[in-house]
């Protein structure tokens, strides 16, 4: 029966009306919260149920993915692009929360009563079928605490009833297993992703054409990525210069450069045949010459990488080349193109 601080009130017995009035009480202690907490703090539940919990991996060398799928919700899912930091994400079908800042606990099991909830903190809430995304840290986290034994809380109110919260449980459930599988992915992710490489600046030392260990680093990454995405076609690198020297010196100097980054591709395996290099000298500074920092950016060759076929360079003839831009190599023209920065 109901708990009634230690009043017999089970009993089919006569009792006192004094107990009678102390049964009475301690019923509405016992029946009031019910009728409020299914509104306020319990909300409106959405939780796998424990015999159909079940975490999906998805693994390439270009990113991996780790998800519960949440009935009648969407999907909690963690994402790891190759060369990017970890993210949780919580997807959902419909905008069930309203925006503004959902607060995220860590809860133990009903096979783990005596272990307290931790709060982790309040996270923001957006308008889309992302709503939550977190960050690498307390990604992270929340990895850790599934793999320790704790469910994930996320609470908020919905955006039609001010008097109740959407609460969204994702599942310890059969975790470790899944991450396993998905700490195996982790391991053959690529260094990079494509947004990364797809513009790429080589830099330079005053006056020269020898590539620093830091650059052939990039161009290692853009190497071992078109490896092993045969979807890359053609490389554009362009060569350019501070404004330091004469022009036709600088010209020169901007064709080295681009030659000994395509060099250093066609060496590592790149088709040469899918490499088109041009040069412009100093014409094209992305940062003032007059300081030290600004013509250490202008020193250098850009890449642009593309998944259509490359494109044939434009030439002009020699008397309206040296009439358009009166510093130009013969036969060799910018025209197709303004080069990326």
């Amino acid at each position: 029966m109901f708990f009634t601080y230690g009043l017999n009130c089970h009993s089919i017995q006569w009792i006192s009306p004094w107990r009678y009035v102390g049964c009475i009480v301690a019923l509405l202690l016992w029946v009031i919260p019910l009728l409020v907490i299914p509104r306020t703090a319990m909300g409106i539940p959405y939780t796998p149920p424990i015999e159909d919990t079940e975490w999906l991996v998805e693994a390439s060398i270009f990113e991996c993915s780790l998800s519960q799928p949440i009935p009648d919700y969407g999907r909690a899912v963690f994402y790891h692009r190759a060369g990017e930091q970890l993210q949780f994400i919580l997807d959902s079908h419909i905008q069930h929360m309203k925006t503004g800042r959902a607060q995220v606990k860590a809860t133990s099991p009903l096979w783990k009563p005596e272990e307290e909830d931790q709060n982790l903190g309040y996270v923001d809430v957006l308008q889309g079928p992302e709503p939550i995304v977190l960050g690498n840290a307390l990604s992270h986290k929340l990895m850790q605490e599934l793999y320790v034994g704790n469910h994930i809380e996320l609470r908020r109110r919905p955006w039609f009833d001010e008097r109740s919260s959407v609460l969204v449980e994702v599942s310890t459930v059969n975790f470790r297993g899944a991450y396993r599988k998905y700490i195996d992915c982790l391991a053959s992710l690529l260094p990079v992703n494509f947004d990364q490489i797809e513009r790429t600046a080589i830099y330079f030392g005053s006056d020269g054409v020898e590539l620093m260990p830091t650059e052939k680093r990039k161009l290692d990454n853009i190497v071992t990525y078109v490896d092993a995405d045969p979807s890359v076609q053609s490389f554009y690198l362009d060569g350019h210069t501070d404004s330091v020297g004469t022009r036709v010196d600088n010209l020169d100097l901007a064709e080295r450069r681009a030659n000994a980054v395509k060099t250093y591709l066609t060496a590592a395996g790149v088709n040469p045949e899918s490499i088109q290099t041009r040069w412009h000298g100093e014409r094209y500074p992305i940062a003032v010459n007059s300081h030290r920092k600004g013509r250490a950016k202008n020193r250098r060759v850009t890449i642009r990488l593309t998944k259509e076929p490359l494109e044939p360079l434009k030439l002009l003839s020699p008397e309206k080349e040296n009439k358009s831009t009166g510093n130009m190599l013969p036969g060799v023209s910018d025209k197709a193109g303004m080069p990326s920065p």
